[in-house]
Parts: C-alpha cells; sequence; structure tokens
C-alpha cells in the first residue's frame, strides 16, 4: 500500500520483468479497469549502479530548443524517391563485367510510408526550431552534424533491425546468422551509394559523445536487447544513454506504421508544460485511454517506456 500511494514509480527491474508493461498492468477491475499509468508516473533505470553512476557525473547542460526527426527513409530500389545512379565510365583499357544479377545476401526492406506523416505531427506539436531528415537525408553524416547542435529531442520513425542481422556486417546490410550473439537492435537509415541500408549498431552509438534531452525510438522492438545480470537492459536504449542521452523512450514490441497519434500528444504536453519525458509519455498515454477506438487498446500505447538516467 504504500508503494501504491506514490505517484511516480522509478524501476530497477529484474531481467525477466523487463517485458512487462508495467503501465498497461491493471490496478483495479472493477467498477472499471484503471491501468497503473492512470495513477502513477512510471521510469525505468538501466541498473542502481548505473544509475548513481551517471547521477553523480551530472552536471548543468544547456540544451537547444530543437527537434531532429529521422524517418521514411529510402530502403529499396523501387523507391520513386531514390535517384538512379549514373552508369560507370567505361575505359577502352579495361574489361566490360556484366553482373546484372542481385546479390542473395542483401538487405531489401519495405517503406514505411506512415513515417512520414508522423515525422510532421511531432514537428508540428513541438514549440521550436524542427530539422526533418527524410528521404536519402536520412543519413549517419546528416544525423551526426545534426547531433553537434545539442537537440533537446531526436526522434527516430524507422525501422530497428533485430539479431538477424549482425554488427559485424552492420556497415554491408548484409543478413546472417546470429544464434550466439548477444541481443540488440541496429537502426535502419537510407541506401548508401551501393544500395544497401546504412545501419547504427548500438556499440558505435555508444562511443559517441552525444549532448540531448531526449531519444524516442518509435520503432519496432526498439528497446530489446540483452538483459545482464546486475548491469540491466543493453541495447539501443542504453547506447544512446551512454552516449549522454538524459532519457530515452523504447518500445517493447512491434508497433505499427502510422501517423504518430501517441507522439502528437506527447510533444505538446512536453512543450507546452515543465513536465518531464516520463510525466509527459503518461500524458499521452492517458489521452489515448480515453480516446476510445484501437489507440485507447495497451496494445498500442502499453508498448512504449521511458528509460532515463537522472
Amino acid at each position: 500500500p504504500r508503494f501504491r500511494r506514490k505517484p511516480h514509480w522509478l524501476l530497477s527491474l529484474d531481467p525477466a520483468l523487463l517485458d512487462v508493461p508495467v503501465a498497461a498492468l491493471l490496478e483495479e477491475t472493477a467498477p472499471r479497469p484503471i491501468y497503473v499509468v492512470e495513477r502513477h508516473t512510471t521510469e525505468v533505470i538501466p541498473g542502481a549502479g548505473y544509475w548513481l553512476e551517471a547521477s553523480g557525473r551530472q552536471g548543468a547542460v544547456e540544451l537547444s530548443p530543437l527537434f531532429v526527426g529521422i524517418g521514411d527513409a529510402i530502403y529499396n530500389s523501387a523507391d520513386q524517391r531514390k535517384k538512379p545512379q549514373p552508369p560507370a565510365k567505361l575505359r577502352w583499357w579495361r574489361p566490360l563485367r556484366l553482373d546484372a544479377a542481385p546479390r542473395e545476401d542483401r538487405l531489401i526492406l519495405p517503406r514505411l510510408v506512415g513515417s512520414g506523416a508522423e515525422l510532421d505531427a511531432c514537428a508540428r506539436a513541438w514549440r521550436g526550431e524542427s530539422v526533418l531528415l527524410k528521404g536519402a537525408e536520412a543519413s549517419r553524416l546528416n544525423l551526426i552534424e545534426q547531433v553537434r547542435r545539442k537537440p533537446a529531442v531526436i526522434h527516430f520513425a524507422t525501422h530497428v533491425l533485430g539479431t538477424e542481422v549482425t554488427e559485424t556486417h552492420a556497415a554491408e546490410g548484409r543478413v546472417r546468422g546470429s544464434a550466439n550473439r548477444p541481443a540488440y537492435g541496429l537502426i535502419a537509415l537510407s541506401l548508401t551509394e551501393h544500395g544497401e541500408p546504412e545501419l547504427l549498431p548500438p556499440r558505435e552509438i555508444a562511443r559517441w559523445r552525444v549532448v540531448a534531452g531526449l531519444v524516442v525510438l518509435s520503432g519496432c522492438e526498439s528497446a530489446g536487447g540483452t538483459v545482464l545480470q546486475g548491469t540491466g537492459l543493453m541495447g539501443l536504449t542504453r547506447a544512446w544513454l551512454a552516449a549522454g542521452a538524459q532519457s530515452v523512450m523504447g518500445s517493447r514490441w512491434a508497433t505499427a506504421d502510422e501517423d504518430g497519434g501517441l507522439f502528437r500528444v506527447f510533444y505538446r504536453s512536453l512543450s507546452e508544460s515543465r513536465r518531464g519525458p516520463a510525466q509527459a509519455l503518461r500524458a499521452a498515454q492517458q489521452e489515448m485511454i480515453r480516446a476510445g477506438g484501437w489507440r485507447a487498446r495497451p496494445r498500442y500505447w502499453g508498448a512504449y517506456f521511458m528509460m532515463g538516467n537522472q
């Protein structure tokens, strides 16, 4: 009862509990279902030791009121936005090599048709400057350039690939088995000049020096990763925290490719009030419940949770 009276829950979860959508659990069932999120703000920390260490090294950080959105990337050659590659120049002293057969190990992903509308909706709800990296602009170099500006928010509306793509072949986009490797996700950006998606693995992200308030990973199962005893959840969420982000929002399961109904409310709440990210997420989830329809189901809003080191 003492814990149930607390409005804010800071959760350091055992490994098996990290998959539990705490905000979507039922606190009462009668006279109507009441979810935990209706009475409590919940925030996950990577582990008690990591949280204490991060709290000890925090100082005053000045962020720019900048929203950086990256998504609606070009994932395949059938995308009409993809510019055709100019033919290679042939010289008379070089033999002509015809190799028209596609590579069997090339990674081909479908376009996320709703991700562009999601980014537009988020930018409109955000009260401040916004930069949207779409199509061919959704690249590693452009992302790094915007990260240097110390944005308040970095929002990814991209594919997040699981362990079927290994970190060893991330730069090549090649599919390989990885049953014996740790689980993690990779952020898929637009095609390179070689026709393969740029992939950002957690190991690379963790080496960056990022000054950012919030990183949002709206892709499917973006919070997935290996759970190490005494260390906590590893993966993209932990990598962004290690790089310097103050908070990271991730998803526990597959999410809908839609126009970002929850995120519109989330960014409006985050911009118009002094609420932190965890409180803004709670406000958005509560509005989804009240709105009714398919977005009111925990299957939609319960996928997302906030992880922080504050």
